[in-house]
């Protein structure tokens, strides 16, 4: 991909060496240009012209941010209202250089913006001195001409040279590094950059990217100092102060969760696990002490409580509070508005101890970096830049110096390219300028000269430093189906949510409360009924620490709801009182909340059961042992998941998605109990059909997935009369067929036929193998012709449509050779786990989004 050159810093040095004065709008290279100045110079030898007029200037001159609070004092507009109509003036003054020249459209023609016009025009302020001011008497070179705004050339003297900054010759761009992920891109940068050559590095990133956060972890992994600029709004401390501020004042009710760094910097220890509870829910004298304090206070004494209570200083922010006007101000909700939204307008920079480093860069306001090796990640349509939709912007003119820009950023010296051509397994857009650059039609990077990486990751990121204690792993020798799918998916996910506890969620809560409710009614059916509102009252007020006021009533008709529907399937389906071996009730470990609340025991052996099998190496709880051959779970979620979908989320032969083992973990140790036995697992869907039983018109066995385990293989099941059965259920035309064949032919036809493991599941492959041999089988037992039991042609389209049933009847049953498979799997997968606590657990390829720390887990 061939571009028009770019000079580099060093060549435009040399072209501009002899000049008296050099004037560009970008700052840092201004400051490049002046670092290879190497003779004695009077003042700077390269300048922005906002800098040279403040230079030049006998007085103090207002920015922005300071004539903003000049005119709120002189006009009382408001901030929203001045902020706005001043960055407006202030932006068609830079573009057009006229600051009259907003008073051409409609909807500026107004008294407010004259009044602040009048106050820009009679006030010593830095855009009334560039537009009087003009240079004399000095030869003057202008880098970078199509970057100045109107307003920055009313500064140049009659006579300037422009200096090209392209050359007439073009060159060939560097070709694209792919990655497969953000990781990849991190571990290939850390190979690169260290302590020793930081100051000479630099990443051109969009800082609002996914890549930001990676990149500066792995800097302050190993270490490596870096320069990025940073907000007040970023300063912890400030956030913690705005936090106390908001939770003292506002009707906004926070969860702990959001407020543990306030919390700690307060030395208030409120444990994780109540980190999904409303903050006014938890009892806590010292707190409450601090938000009467600071309530109704004003800034300034909200600030010296603070500091009081965390034992430093912060002149920063004190200094920040004084600029804005905000010091003697009372807190309130309207004036922590007023803070948030003057922090979006203005830049308030937080001013931090780095002085060197790695140079971060955004690819949307700087075109020349002097660095010696610059890293551009991404290169995505983030980093092409919105055109704006002001009047007074001429936009072809805004986007060829976007372009311009452009070019001369991606061939600054000694760039490499570092993108991703795919993420979250979809395509991304290279930057738009690209296209504009190119003379061919492309979509993805792919498609332009690129050399792939990571394929095979030669080099791990250096870890924080850590502390070997010598202590040897306990062996894991059980696990449950919900730890088991979080070690099958993504073992380092698994490994976090052991190193950190979960707080309460207000999911698991509701849950938890269903399931408390079903065990209890199973027990005291009577009771329940009678008491059945004041049930109902304590499920809302157990919900309500976790949850928005404003939700309550629609968890309330789900508890209606779904109690309802749970009391019918329990009255409707027997229970048989006789408890298998292999189970116990753990009542010490897992007591019901509404035993506990009315003093009533749990005296089933049936409910909330648990079981733990050395032999198998598996642990879980059964909600219900309807009998020995079903076993029930309660499910909350609204959405019923099918049959087909469980089976294809565990099935070892089959699994691709999201795994889901408990179904089949669970019958494997209830097969053991009942050998040789079909066994039921039910999925009891009690709040799927809510919106129907609102209205009347639901039937609770629509909430019901059953999944039912053969104790035989699957060849060998298709052969019995219950598949002969199942059969005839699923299309009377199919019915009608299998009678004529009746099920002892039936039987005979299909012992006679062999199905591959691949066509089990596929039901073209199934045909391909089968179809005629089971239409010559089944022939034998009906008479062929016109008039008679099937014609040849019904006879191949029924026995087609039989073998491609027989493909969903594998896709939503577990066979003997499931079960045994997995019982296999299961003994690897701890065999597995004992590895990785022994070395380190690995990420494999989860999908990050449904990853429960997608921030920790980096390869």
């Amino acid at each position: 991909m061939e571009v028009c050159q770019a000079l580099s810093i060093d060549e435009l040095f040399d072209l501009v060496r002899d000049y008296d004065l050099v004037l560009t709008v970008e700052a840092p290279l201004a400051d490049s240009l002046n670092s290879r100045v190497e003779q004695a110079f009077l003042g700077d030898f390269a300048t922005t012209p906002r800098r040279y007029v403040y230079t030049e200037s006998k007085t103090d001159l207002m920015n922005k941010k300071e004539l903003f609070h000049h005119i709120d004092n002189e006009l009382e507009f408001g901030w929203k209202k001045t902020a706005y109509l001043l960055e407006e003036i202030i932006d068609c003054w830079l573009e057009t250089g006229n600051p009259h020249k907003i008073l051409n459209y409609n909807q500026y023609n107004r008294s407010e913006v004259k009044k602040i016009l009048d106050i820009l025009l009679t006030t010593r302020n830095i855009y009334r001195a560039m537009d009087r001011y003009r240079i004399t008497g000095s030869s003057v070179a202008v880098v970078g001409f199509h970057q100045f705004k109107e307003l920055d050339k009313k500064l140049l003297p009659d006579s300037f040279d422009k200096i090209n900054v392209f050359k007439e010759s073009k060159t060939t761009l560097p070709r694209f590094n792919v990655f497969n992920s953000g990781i990849e891109i991190v571990q290939a940068l850390s190979k690169n950059v260290s302590k020793n050559n930081a100051g000479d590095t630099a990443f051109v990133l969009n800082q609002s990217s996914r890549y930001q956060p990676l990149v500066m972890s792995m800097l302050e992994s190993k270490n490596i100092p870096y320069l990025t600029q940073r907000d007040i709004n970023e300063n912890i401390d400030f956030r913690n102060f705005h936090s106390l501020c908001r939770t003292a004042t506002t009707q906004k009710r926070f969860k702990v969760g959001e407020l543990q760094p306030l919390l700690k910097n307060l030395d208030i220890d409120i444990n994780r696990q109540y980190n999904q509870k409303y903050i006014d829910s938890i009892e806590s004298e010292k707190l409450q002490q601090i938000l009467e304090k600071t309530k109704d206070s004003t800034i300034k004494e909200a600030l010296n409580q603070y500091t009081q209570t965390i034992g430093r200083k912060l002149n920063q922010i004190t200094e920040f509070y004084r600029e804005a006007g905000l010091l003697d101000s009372v807190i309130t909700e309207e004036l922590l508005d007023l803070v948030e939204f003057y922090l979006d307008v203005f830049d308030i920079n937080w001013e931090t101890d780095n002085y060197g480093g790695v140079l971060f860069v955004s690819p949307k306001n700087i075109a020349w970096v002097d660095r010696p090796q610059i890293f551009h990640i991404g290169m995505n349509s983030e980093w092409s830049s919105k055109t704006p939709t002001k009047p007074w912007i001429d936009k072809n003119k805004y986007h060829q110096t976007k372009l311009k820009n452009f070019k001369i950023l991606i061939q600054n010296q000694n760039s490499y390219y570092m993108v991703q051509n795919k993420h979250q397994n979809e395509e991304v857009t290279p930057c738009y300028y690209f296209n504009q650059i190119h003379d061919k039609e492309f979509t993805k990077f792919t498609d332009l000269p690129y050399r792939k990486y990571g394929e095979k990751p030669t080099q791990k990121l250096q870890a924080f430093n850590k502390k070997d204690l010598n202590i040897k792993p306990k062996q894991i020798d059980l696990i449950s189906q919900s730890d088991l799918n979080k070690l099958v998916e993504c073992p380092r996910n698994y490994y976090f949510n052991k190193l950190i506890p979960l707080s309460e969620q207000d999911y698991f809560k509701k849950g938890r409360l269903f399931h408390d409710y079903a065990e209890f009614y199973h027990n005291h059916p009577e009771y329940t009924d009678k008491n059945q509102q004041k049930f109902i009252k304590y499920m809302v007020s157990e919900m309500e620490p976790l949850v928005e006021n404003q939700y309550l009533p629609i968890l309330k008709t789900e508890f209606i709801n779904g109690t309802q529907n749970i009391k019918k399937y329990i009255d409707e389906n027997q229970v048989q009182e006789t408890k298998p071996n292999g189970y116990t009730k753990n009542n010490y470990k897992d007591q019901n909340i509404f035993s506990t609340k009315t003093n009533k025991p749990i005296t089933s052996g049936l409910t909330e059961v648990w079981f733990e099998d050395r032999e198998l190496g598996c642990r879980g709880k059964i909600d219900l042992i309807k009998n020995k051959k079903q076993l029930v779970d309660y499910k909350s979620s609204k959405n019923k998941k099918t049959s087909s979908n469980i089976i294809k989320n565990s099935n070892i032969d089959i699994l691709k998605n999201k795994p889901n083992f408990q179904a089949i973990l669970y019958l494997m140790h209830h097969r053991k109990t009942q050998p040789k036995t079909e066994i039921d697992f039910i999925y009891y869907y009690f709040l799927n059909n809510i919106e129907n039983q609102i209205q009347g018109k639901s039937n609770y066995k629509n909430n019901i997935t059953k999944i039912t385990y053969y104790p035989n293989t699957f060849q060998k099941q298709i052969t019995q009369k219950t598949a002969y059965n199942w059969l005839c259920k699923t299309s009377k035309t199919r019915k009608r067929f299998l009678e004529k064949i009746g099920p002892e032919n039936y039987q005979k036809a299909m012992e006679k036929i062999t199905i591959s493991k691949k066509a089990e599941y596929d039901k073209d492959l199934l045909t391909k193998e089968c179809l005629d041999e089971l239409k010559n089988n089944y022939s034998k037992f009906l008479e062929i012709g016109r008039g008679k039991d099937v014609t040849a042609r019904q006879l191949e389209k029924r026995t087609n449509g039989l073998l491609r049933k027989l493909v969903d009847y594998r896709l939503n049953n577990y066979f003997k050779e499931d079960i045994d498979r997995f019982e296999i799997f299961l003994n690897k997968k701890l065999t597995e786990l004992n590895k990785y606590k022994r070395s380190r657990f690995p990420v494999g390829e989860p999908d990050f989004d449904k990853l429960d720390y997608p921030d920790l887990i980096i390869k």
